[in-house]
């Protein structure tokens, strides 16, 4: 009997999980998160294995998870685990100068994936300059 498909933890062992938003994980999952962390082994669903893991978390959120921690919203365990090393990154909207960089990295990406050499005419570039004059959340989302 086949055991099924390899899950994330599984792909990521000896390497590095990015776990994204993770203040949307309910409280059920946040306790088996913790404890795989904990542990470094868990049961698949279903399953009767044990299965050991060697990961290293990245998560990114961009809610405050002390205030939510002391709201009862977010494990205290698995914040003290996760925040081992903190980075605050600035909003975008708060680093208007990124971007132009971030479009034009994103230009160049796409330019070298799909063998093309597509350019902004200056009508484009003149649009750029007065949408980041205003306010628009997520423009990168836009752009990109």
């Amino acid at each position: 009997m086949l055991d099924g498909k390899p899950g994330l933890f599984e792909l990521a062992d000896h390497g590095t999980l990015f776990l994204d938003e993770i203040e949307e994980f309910p409280l059920y999952l946040q306790a088996k998160l913790l404890s795989v962390l904990q542990d470094q082994q868990f049961t698949r669903v279903g399953g009767k294995k044990v299965i050991q893991v060697n990961v290293r978390i990245v998560a990114a959120t961009n809610r405050d998870l002390e205030s939510m921690v002391l709201r009862g919203e977010f494990r205290e365990y698995l914040y003290y685990r996760l925040n081992v090393i903190s980075i605050q990154t600035p909003a975008l909207r708060e680093r208007k100068d990124d971007i132009s960089l971030l479009i034009g990295h994103f230009l160049h990406n796409f330019n070298e994936e799909y063998n093309k050499n597509k350019s902004f005419t200056m009508d484009a570039k003149d649009s750029l300059r007065i949408s980041l004059a205003r306010q628009h959340p997520r423009i990168v989302k836009y752009y990109r």
